[in-house]
């Protein structure tokens, strides 16, 4: 390998690298400014396309084999084969920083001169229009680069407005701008300055909003009282015989008293129950308790009926009559369901893994008589539409129950805590959590995390839902959409008829 391509290479994943760090739980935010320069810097216009992707890619399979390692933790504590487990952690980097070569090389090719002063809202606009792409599949999503700011409240409230991707777009924006600086001819040093100026206004301006935003006051009372179990129950012990009369025990001896305020609702984390319900009228595990207090419930639980398995999470109202269930929507690829039903045979483990049947896309709350109450299960939490299609329909609050037993204390549980926090800016609602081995919380509509229980904790949170609503209408981005991916997915096509025109009709 030539010297100077070992060097770029190296430039490119120390780029992956620090922009994993500025994610949970490392959380070195500030990093996510400058972490980026490097790649912008050896994958500019004089790049070819193929070596563009490869420094890209690299890149990529660099943030996602940091941030994602404790895919290959959870793989060793489920037992499974050392070898397989490197093989999925590295497989599932490498496919992931598909994207990250695919924005690079495009950025390369369609930066051609005398459009290269534009290089870094070229970045930009094809960073957040791939996004808008990958954001419908189902993939972990840790690359929106929004969430690299996840410690800065005043940042991130932004998002109501542009949406998920509106301020990773400006942090990408300001680090290929700082890159332009460094690397572009000294007649066009006045663009890479401006664009650098421009970088540094919009951050202020975002910055000036938050403040602005965070300074309203929050209206609090009066509020109906939520109970949030997180029994801290071993996953890998769960499903043994003899235990479940434990888990029982242990659920039960958190309902039990004293309270502060009798709850009007009660959340129990994903597949808390230690048996498969069917069709139920009532549970007899919970009920007893929506009696004793008037409340609702949300019961986190595998169901089963003649042809399919989900994981659901089956509302009680407050005489413990079953409403029905919310079935989980995006599953966990190889975790829940295998993709492909010819994997199976032709990969004997994957017998092992799940087989559940998402349930229908419509949304499903449970309704009280104080406002509707969205669900969402799991890394549910990763895909922003879901959560703003329950805002945009009347969800007064949303919960995401969820089991992060899996992971330990990983990294794993710290990242899939902190995309609540997005979710509630970008649609002003109130999120509550109720988590297995945490991390369970209450999030109000600007992202402030009001309570919570830490990792690995037994415990029972008792929190206050206001009645009176700071944002009735919701947000901009709940009314309209992701507009702003939407209008970067649009310049990234008129980008490319530009650049496939220039090929027939060179500029002069």
């Amino acid at each position: 390998m030539p010297r100077r391509l070992k060097k770029e290479l190296l430039l490119a994943l120390s780029s992956g690298i620090l922009t994993a760090l500025c994610l949970p739980s490392p959380g070195l935010c500030f990093l996510g400014w400058i972490s980026l320069i490097p790649l912008c810097f050896v994958s500019r216009t004089d790049s070819s396309i193929k070596k563009s992707f490869g420094l890209g890619w690299a890149a990529g399979f660099s943030f996602h084999a940091v941030s994602l390692f404790w895919i290959y933790q959870t793989c060793r504590f489920a037992g499974i084969n050392i070898f397989i487990a490197i093989m999925a952690w590295v497989l599932l980097a490498a496919f992931l920083g598909i994207n990250w070569g695919f924005v690079s090389a495009l950025t390369s090719w369609a930066a051609f001169k005398p459009m290269d002063i534009l290089i870094p809202w070229i970045w930009a606009v094809f960073w957040s229009a791939s996004e808008v792409l990958w954001l419908k599949t189902p993939r972990l999503c840790m690359d929106i680069l929004s969430y690299t700011q996840y410690r800065y409240l005043s940042l991130i409230q932004i998002d109501s407005i542009l949406g998920p991707l509106g301020l990773g777009f400006f942090v990408l924006f300001f680090n290929a701008a700082l890159a332009y600086f460094l690397y572009c001819e000294k007649s066009k040093r006045r663009w890479a300055l401006t664009w650098i100026v421009v970088g540094v206004a919009s951050i202020l301006g975002i910055w000036g909003y938050g403040i602005s935003s965070l300074s309203q006051p929050n209206h609090l009372t009066p509020a109906v009282s939520v109970a949030i179990l997180q029994p801290n129950v071993d996953e890998y012990q769960k499903w043994r015989l003899n235990s479940a009369s434990e888990i029982m025990s242990n659920l039960e001896g958190l309902l039990s008293g004293p309270w502060k305020k009798n709850p009007r609702l009660i959340l129990w984390p994903e597949a808390a129950l230690p048996r498969i319900l069917g069709n139920e009228k009532t549970i007899p595990e919970a009920s007893p308790f929506s009696l004793r207090w008037k409340s609702y419930q949300v019961v986190g639980a595998v169901v089963q009926n003649s042809t399919h398995l989900y994981n659901a999470a089956y509302y009680l109202n407050s005489k413990g009559e079953t409403q029905g269930f919310y079935a989980k929507k995006e599953l966990v690829p190889f975790g829940e369901y295998v993709p492909w039903d010819f994997l199976r045979e032709f990969v004997g483990y994957l017998d092992q893994l799940g087989n559940m049947t998402p349930g229908p896309s419509a949304p499903n709350f449970l309704k009280t008589d104080f406002g509707k109450i969205g669900c969402t299960i799991c890394y549910e939490a990763v895909f922003p539409s879901l959560s703003r299609s329950d805002a945009l329909k009347g969800a007064r609050a949303l919960v995401n129950i969820t089991n992060d037993g899996w992971y330990k204390e990983t990294w794993g549980p710290y990242q899939h805590f902190y995309i609540n926090r997005f979710r509630a800016v970008e649609n002003r609602l109130y999120i509550l959590r109720a988590a297995n081995t945490g991390i369970s919380a209450e999030i109000d509509p600007w992202g402030r995390i009001v309570r919570r229980l830490p990792l690995n904790f037994r415990g029972r949170l008792e929190v206050s839902l206001p009645l009176s609503d700071p944002f009735p209408r919701r947000s901009f981005y709940t009314r309209w959409g992701d507009w702003f991916g939407s209008l970067c997915l649009g310049l990234g096509l008129l980008l490319v008829l530009i650049r496939i025109k220039s090929a027939v009709s060179p500029l002069p």
